[in-house]
């Protein structure tokens, strides 16, 4: 039973969501993870290709669900950034589509800023002695 629904046009379009959200996953946790998820985009789409004939919306489908799951990912990775501070969830996503690079750009400065300045503050001696 669970093979037909697989095996019908529905369940392919489950299964490439399901992989979608896999693969965005797997490039939201490490950077040595993306060329394993380059391989099952790659393997997937060649399988949705050649097996999954009846279902032609797939890789499109794929493809737009790894899109929207890196940037729901990137949104999450850099909600600190001074570009996103006070905005609502929705305004950071569409941001975040439009402007990914200086809003990454923005966070690795203050990141770096930060780290500065406290081992500045942790290398001077208390002066209040």
């Amino acid at each position: 039973m669970l093979f037909d629904f697989f095996a019908s046009e529905l369940g392919m379009y489950v299964l490439a969501i399901a992989f979608a959200v896999g693969v965005s996953i797997m490039l939201s946790v490490e950077s040595t993870a993306r060329v394993g998820a380059i391989v099952i985009s790659v393997a997937f789409a060649l399988m949705a290709m050649t097996q999954m004939t009846q279902a032609p919306g797939v890789v499109p489908l794929f493809v737009v669900a790894v899109g929207i799951g890196g940037v729901v990912a990137d949104v999450r990775r850099y909600s600190d950034s001074p570009l996103l501070r006070g905005e609502p969830y929705g305004r950071k996503l569409l941001l975040t589509l439009v402007h990914r690079r200086q809003i990454r750009e923005a966070a690795v400065r203050e990141a770096a800023a930060s780290q500065s300045t406290q081992a500045s503050a942790e290398s001077e001696p208390d002066r209040d002695r």
